[in-house]
């Protein structure tokens, strides 16, 4: 669907990697070279003996602090609320990083729905927009 699509709008400037956003964070992107990052609905993993296999670590986090342009962004969405609150404790101890709403509001309001957001509203849960910008220092 997505090489259609792109194909569909012409778009010659994208690229389509099938590996671990992992590797492909430390070994494929340069440091200071994204404007932003959007992660949507990372798998949650919400028993507590499995959270060390969850991506937003604080050392994930990090590794894209460092991948981010200045005043760069990062856009999470999880309708996980635990997640969230983990997600956001970390962004808090990054002195790079910033929650900032006001400047939000324009990155929210471009998203798409997937379907696990439709799954997790079916289900009562509470979606979640976590965008946080990079400090321009």
């Amino acid at each position: 669907k997505l090489l259609q699509k792109a194909k569909d709008l012409s778009l010659h400037n994208i690229r389509i990697i099938h590996d671990d956003a992992k590797n492909i964070i430390s070994g494929m992107i340069y440091d200071a070279s994204l404007a932003g990052i959007h992660i949507f609905f990372p798998d949650p993993w919400p028993k507590k003996k499995h959270h060390k296999r969850r991506l937003l670590t604080f050392d994930f986090l990090i590794k894209l602090e460092k991948k981010l342009r200045r005043d760069g962004y990062i856009h999470i969405v999880t309708d996980w609320e635990e997640y969230g609150d983990s997600i956001e404790t970390n962004i808090k101890l990054i002195d790079n990083l910033e929650l900032n709403a006001t400047r939000q509001k324009g990155i929210i309001k471009s998203r798409p729905q997937t379907k696990f957001e439709r799954r997790g509203l079916d289900q009562g849960n509470r979606v979640r927009e976590i965008v946080v910008f990079k400090k321009i220092s």
